[in-house]
């Protein structure tokens, strides 16, 4: 028994010859004997089955009313034929009839494969990969909508095309959905995040660096503690097929203390099922059962007490399991490393397809994903399998049998799960939006394109309308800036595209004879100096759209140095291909190593990337950075196409800090035109509780509104509730001793309220221990204006204003304390969902 591979291709219209492009390929199936369970005729009659190879596609076959699934077509030929296509096609009519999910192909050599086939009613063709056979069998296991009363089956054509002619015409849109993936395979592993090279390069910094040895002793430790882990046991861990996952929002019933989350949920295997939140109560008890689908408690909110527990299992078997196992066996040889990592790739391989909800209580309808992983947090793990895979590809081990029957474990993995992860990557990333989701989801499917020799994957993901050109063109501005309006997202995002450019620079084929270096671009690059320090206040990175608060205290160092901005410093350096570019970047990588690049790359360096790609790396003095970047780090500066303004004055304790945004509110961020961040005495003077988990009332009933800014409100309506969009304009910007200013305004903000002038001048002034800040803000039209300022502290005083007694609760009434009503969800007390 042997997988299949597939491809699917999509179409539009009734199946036709103006569809189907045949050029002349004899369809072996036409006229040959066929039979069917629970057909709703007779043969010769309407909807007979053989409708369903008359070669006619205004007859078709249909299944008796509600059928029981599964249900058979068989096709027998008049002796041995030489097949490689199998055409399905099915009848449309939404109402009565509903299309095939779950298709199972048998040929009289005994071999067969599942597909998942799409919820179409036009043809799909699938590549089986030549063979001889006397008959073939259809099964359709499962229906997209088994509510509906009939299956059918306009057209089932068997084809010998090794030229791979037969196609469907479609508009380049439509073509999209109909990509050959056919893995062609790749000469030399591993090739995906390393290849040969760079593994005897880590070899060798293993005999000499300090560093890489205290590294690796950590890797073997853990790797040899999962070799004393039998196969058996590693199996009776195991979540079931089909099993519940989840993060674990809602926390403890009894305490709302949190147990954590997936890989860093508080579990054990010592506890199989169960869970310990933060106060020590373990769950499922006696009094809140989880059957493993959940507890629902007296408020009607679900504890998924079991789903955490799995979800913390497949995150450590992969994690810390397979991880640490493919690295040992990578920079040891040691076959006892790759077989135990092999096994557990296989294990999960086996669960994979069956578990396509992601986290149940993930804040989507409907749920999906892979394990406990939701949408394109798929990706996020699926690159680490390719990696972990790509690292053992060698092994024989692999040729090992499966634990799922008839294969073995490399068919296994490289079916159910690579391909099946990529495949549903790919699916979700023709949705076609520019952010940081959709990079997730390409990257995934490049990964394994990369990994298995799937070129269409790797166009994709370079060139495709999507791919990774698309993004940094429109994603980057000319400061080297990310769209999407918050810090964290940008610099993951920046971490995203990280993992296109790794692969990209390792792959080879005859389109990509030298592979792609994304790193040579000059917009990529500009995306990677400094992003972190250039939006510095005080040190710290500010906070605003979707980033949690900033409450800890530090003051401004002499010199700013950071570890992000150092590891994707040392990225550039290693991977540019012009000696101008590698020059400059080692400058750069000299001042944020305060001129010991050697030195700081074994504290914060990132490993393993820098043991196995880091380039050789000179001792020296330390470097001056160029003025432009030293006055973009410490200098008042001015983002002037994301509309960012920073103020900046004084130096270590006494220095202060100041950021407005006036730009547009775009992908994560707030309802918060002319919002502030001010920074002194080593604090973020301002508050802004910012985002933990999108889709929650405390997001988006009070983190993300108007009112939870520190800027003027307008007739209590949140910014931008009508259609003239968002962003101002900058008037006045100057950076003086003893003067910071700068002038903005967003005057369409809150013109559905009358407002022509909505606009903010603000200031640093003087220095030292006296330094002050200075806040005017201009508002014309509307009726009331309410200045709305946030601070850290729930103490604070005011001079030359008189306010009224402090009330209690909030404006939704004094019984109403939202701040005391915040479950671990984001949810309030008694409002779940």
């Amino acid at each position: 028994m042997r997988s299949l591979l597939m491809l699917v291709v999509l179409a539009t219209g009734a199946f036709a010859d103006g569809d189907l492009r045949t050029y002349g390929i004899d369809n072996l199936a036409q006229g040959v004997a066929i039979e069917a369970g629970n057909s709703a005729g007779r043969l010769g009659a309407k909807y007979g089955v053989d409708s369903a190879n008359d070669g006619n596609p205004n007859t078709w076959w249909a299944s008796a009313n509600f059928p029981p699934y599964p249900m058979t077509i068989k096709l027998s030929f008049d002796g041995t034929v030489t097949v490689d296509t199998v055409v399905l096609n099915q009848a449309e009519n939404p109402t009565l009839y509903t299309n095939w999910k779950l298709a199972h192909l048998t040929f009289s050599d005994g071999s067969e494969a599942d597909w998942e086939l799409e919820d179409i009613a036009t043809p799909q063709i699938l590549r089986v990969g030549e063979r001889d056979t006397e008959w073939i069998e259809v099964r359709i296991d499962e229906a997209y909508d088994p509510g509906k009363n009939y299956a059918t089956a306009r057209e089932i054509m068997v084809l010998h095309d090794p030229d791979r002619k037969v196609k469907i015409k479609m508009p380049p849109s439509l073509a999209w959905k109909q990509p050959d993936v056919t893995p062609h395979g790749r000469p030399v592993h591993p090739c995906v995040y390393m290849t040969p090279d760079d593994v005897q390069r880590a070899r060798d910094r293993l005999d000499t660096e300090d560093w890489a040895q205290r590294w690796f002793a950590g890797v073997r430790q853990q790797a040899d503690k999962w070799l004393e882990k039998s196969d058996e046991w590693i199996e009776s861990v195991l979540p079931e097929k089909g099993a519940c996952f989840a993060y674990g929002f809602t926390g403890c019933p009894i305490c709302r203390g949190s147990w954590g989350t997936w890989g860093g949920a508080r579990c054990s295997f010592d506890k199989p099922g169960k869970v310990t939140c933060s106060s020590g109560h373990v769950l499922p008890d006696a009094d809140h059962p989880d059957p493993g689908t959940g507890y629902k408690g007296p408020d009607g909110r679900i504890h998924y007490f079991v789903g955490s527990y799995n979800a913390w299992v497949v995150e450590t078997l992969e994690a810390k399991a397979a991880a640490n196992l493919a690295l040992a066996y990578t920079l040891t040889g040691e076959e006892k490393y790759a077989d135990k990592a092999a096994f557990i790739l296989d294990c999960l391989a086996d669960l994979y397809p069956s578990c396509d909800k992601g986290s149940w209580d993930y804040p989507s309808n409907p749920p999906s994903g892979r394990f406990c992983r939701p949408w394109y947090q798929v990706a996020r793990v699926l690159v680490r399998y390719v990696a972990h895979y790509d690292q053992i590809l060698n092994s024989a081990s692999l040729d090992e049998p499966s634990v799922r029957a008839g294969l073995s474990r490399r068919q296994n993995i490289e079916t159910n799960l690579l391909q099946n992860g990529a495949a549903y990557c790919y699916k979700q990333s023709l949705h076609g939006r520019l952010h940081n989701g959709e990079a997730d989801y390409i990257r995934g499917a490049l990964a394994v394109g990369c990994c298995l020799g799937i070129p269409w994957y790797i166009d994709w993901a370079y060139d495709g309308p999507y791919g990774i050109l698309s993004l940094v063109r429109n994603n980057v501005d000319r400061d080297g800036r990310y769209f999407e309006t918050s810090a964290m997202y940008a610099d993951h995002t920046r971490n995203l595209y990280l993992t296109f450019a790794e692969p990209m620079i390792n792959y080879r084929s005859d389109k990509y004879p030298d592979g792609i270096n994304l790193y040579d671009d000059k917009q990529f690059q500009s995306f990677y100096v400094l992003p972190q320090l250039s939006f510095n206040c005080l040190g710290k990175t500010p906070r605003f759209g979707d980033s949690g608060p900033d409450k800890a205290r530090s003051f401004l160092p002499g010199l700013l140095t950071n570890s992000f901005d150092h590891r994707l410093a040392d990225r550039l350096y290693s991977r540019v291909s012009d000696p101008v570019d590698k020059a400059k970047f080692l400058s750069l990588l000299a001042y944020l190593s305060a001129g010991e690049p050697a030195a700081a790359r074994s504290k914060q360096g990132e490993m393993p990337w820098v043991l196995f790609h880091g380039a050789e790396l000179p001792e020296g003095d330390g470097q001056e950075l160029d003025p432009a970047l030293a006055r973009r780090i410490s200098k008042s500066e001015v983002f002037g196409q994301k509309g960012f303004a920073f103020l900046r004055a004084g130096q270590g304790p006494l220095a202060q800090a100041l950021l407005v945004r006036y730009g547009p509110m775009l992908n994560h961020g707030h309802f918060d035109d002319l919002n502030i961040n001010y920074y002194a005495r080593g604090y973020e003077v301002t508050y802004d509780l910012g985002y933990g988990l999108g889709s929650t009332h405390s997001q988006v009933g009070w983190g993300k509104q108007t009112a939870s800014h520190n800027l003027v409100m307008v007739d209590e309506t949140r910014q931008q509730s009508g259609k003239n969009g968002t962003g101002g304009s900058l008037h006045q910007f100057a950076d003086l001793p003893g003067l910071k200013l700068v002038e903005v305004s967003s005057d369409h903000t809150y013109i559905d309220q009358g407002v022509s002038t909505y606009r903010r001048t603000l200031a640093l002034i003087g220095d030292g221990a006296t330094q002050y800040g200075v806040d005017v803000f201009r508002v014309s039209g509307g009726k009331q204006h309410d200045y709305l300022f946030h601070a850290l502290s729930d103490e604070a005083s005011f001079d030359g204003v008189t306010l009224g007694e402090t009330a209690e609760g909030s404006l939704a009434g004094a019984d109403i304390k939202w701040g005391a009503m915040q479950l671990n969800d984001g949810d309030m007390d008694g409002c779940p969902g």
